[in-house]
């Protein structure tokens, strides 16, 4: 379940595409402080030029040429550790959201559980046992043995027991439904 809570995740999802988006910044910034070395090759051809101010011969001509930056110091140092700041950031982050999704959904688990053994002394016979005693003590009142207050008392009780039964009930599809949203799926199987 946690797996599945890890892997389906929007939260999580996001958080690590954070992540990655920081390391390639990271990566960015790093060969941004590597200097642009250029060079060039060209080749130049001109014909005879015949007039009488400049006069020009035929000409050809090829130029090489490098082009290197000088660093005299080295730049940038504040944007790398920035955004290797980020990178560690953006990880912690991602650590913080996966350790809250596990809390999460253990928490929701604990939840619908205890109320899953709620539901099951329910079903396995404080119902029973509670109808058994109204029985018993219409029994007793058609017999003479106690007040009517008595029974009314019994009924009431019977009744408070019904009625946390279903809030019991309601709670746990809510914890099941809380689960599988802390999970990420829908349907869940638990026996």
């Amino acid at each position: 379940l946690l797996q599945t809570a890890l892997t389906n995740r929007a939260d999580l999802a996001a958080a690590m595409q954070n992540t990655e988006v920081a390391q390639k910044a990271l990566k960015v910034v790093k060969r941004e402080r590597k200097p642009d070395i250029d060079w060039a090759v060209g080749y130049n051809f001109n014909t005879e030029v015949r007039n009488e101010i400049a006069p020009a011969p035929k000409f050809n001509g090829i130029t090489v040429g490098l082009s290197v930056p000088l660093k005299f110091s080295n730049l940038n140092r504040g944007a790398v550790r920035a955004a290797e700041y980020r990178m560690q950031q953006a990880e912690i982050n991602y650590l913080q959201a996966e350790l809250e999704v596990q809390t999460s959904v253990m928490q929701s688990l604990r939840r619908y559980v205890s109320l899953q053994e709620q539901v099951k002394q329910y079903d396995e016979g404080l119902l029973e046992n509670a109808t058994l005693v109204i029985q018993g003590k219409i029994y007793s009142y058609d017999r003479g043995e106690i007040s009517l207050l008595e029974v009314l008392d019994a009924r009431r009780t019977h009744d408070e027991l019904h009625a946390s039964y279903i809030e019991t009930l309601f709670g746990c599809a809510a914890a099941l439904i809380e689960l599988e949203r802390n999970a990420g799926i829908w349907d869940i199987v638990i026996e």
